[in-house]
């Protein structure tokens, strides 16, 4: 096995040669993970290899390789490609991420990757404790420390061949953002960046946020992108001109609200002004919102769980969404290599939406009229 991971890490390193495009990148570290799938494209791969190795010698060899993907990609299954969405920054996001706080993110990182989601949102500490210097001291020396625990047990499992396909963010609270150097060197030590930094506002007023934001705007690096969790028109209005644009925002939104509502018209406004939009409390508070009426009824037609209706929704609408914990998710589902894409995908590869994607707002607001 460590042999195979070797081949397909020195693929992997010959194609960097060649300037691969990202989403190839990505595409490629999906056979890295040595499932039933990635196998079966790993023995696809070997055997356009084979048939194209005579080619680079009559012809450039770039060419050949260009050609090779072509071919490669073009029927490559979509149960080995998260759903994602281009960022201003010109790298993809995965639209699900899985929120993991930072002291329990050692075996929820790694079951998140091994189903197949390959978006991690990383929790710092925010209680109150950490406010006090004393504790803010032992945040910054413990925080490293169970990060690299973590990265070790992705190593430890093999997943960490997966980096490639990885998008990790990390939320911090406004008193905590002097951590964020330790943070981006543990993570780069072991491979790993930080695509983006949320500031966590959801304690902030209009009159304290902007100098929050320009300490996080000032710490980030110019690759990584810088978003709000939490925000709302006021905290936006109180920032514009301040700082780092504003990549991604994070609002508490779920299929019961109405398109007329405050965070859902904040929303649509925020995809219209080049913000990516992140749904957070996607299945209601207190998860209250898989109970209800309207979710149970739709979720029965189409003989799925209201989490998953969900998941659809945001999907649908053009949201990133984040879900706190997998076992709402999967259920029953027993926790294996995919099986997170094949709840998203309905059990059918190929298949990129459920039936109830249109209408689905209107059909789960509260007193509206239930779809026959």
């Amino acid at each position: 096995m460590n042999w195979l991971l070797l081949r397909w890490q020195l693929l992997l390193a010959f194609f960097h040669v060649f300037h691969v495009e990202l989403g190839e990148r990505v595409r490629l570290a999906e056979l890295l993970s040595i499932d039933p799938e990635a196998l079966q494209q790993q023995k696809r791969l070997k055997a356009l290899l084979a048939r194209h190795e005579g080619g680079a010698k009559f012809t450039n060899l770039e060419a050949v390789v260009r050609q090779l993907f072509t071919i490669f990609f073009k029927d490559f299954p979509v149960l080995l490609q998260a759903p994602s969405l281009p960022t201003p920054y010109g790298w993809q996001i995965p639209i699900f991420g899985l929120e993991v706080g930072a002291n329990n993110t050692q075996a929820t990182a790694s079951d998140a990757v091994r189903s197949g989601l390959r978006h991690v949102h990383i929790l710092l500490p925010s209680g109150p404790t950490t406010r006090a210097t004393d504790g803010s001291t032992f945040v910054r020396k413990i925080l490293p420390l169970k990060l690299a625990e973590v990265l070790n047990n992705l190593q430890q499992k093999h997943l960490h061949y997966l980096r490639e396909a990885m998008v990790i963010t990390v939320r911090t609270p406004p008193h905590l953002v002097f951590v964020l150097a330790e943070v981006r060197k543990t993570l780069a030590t072991a491979g790993y960046a930080v695509a983006c930094w949320f500031l966590d506002v959801r304690g902030c007023t209009p009159a304290d946020i902007g100098e929050h934001w320009q300490a996080i705007s000032a710490a980030k690096a110019p690759s990584e992108a810088v978003g709000l969790f939490g925000g709302h028109q006021r905290l936006l209005k109180a920032i514009q001109g301040i700082g780092a644009f504003v990549a991604i925002c994070a609002v508490k939104v779920h299929p019961g609200k109405r398109p007329d509502e405050p965070e859902m018209r904040l929303m649509s406004k925020l995809a219209s002004q080049g913000t990516l939009p992140m749904a957070y409390g996607i299945f209601g508070p207190q998860n209250a919102w898989l109970q209800s009426p309207h979710a149970q009824s739709a979720a029965g037609r189409l003989k799925i769980a209201p989490s998953t209706l969900a998941l659809k929704w945001a999907e649908h609408k053009g949201f990133l969404a984040l879900v706190p914990e997998l076992q709402h998710l999967l259920g029953s589902v027993p926790l294996d290599h995919r099986s997170f894409m094949r709840l998203c995908l309905g059990h059918h590869e190929g298949r990129t939406a459920w039936p109830c994607s249109v209408g689905l707002a209107t059909s789960l607001r509260p007193g509206a009229p239930r779809a026959a």
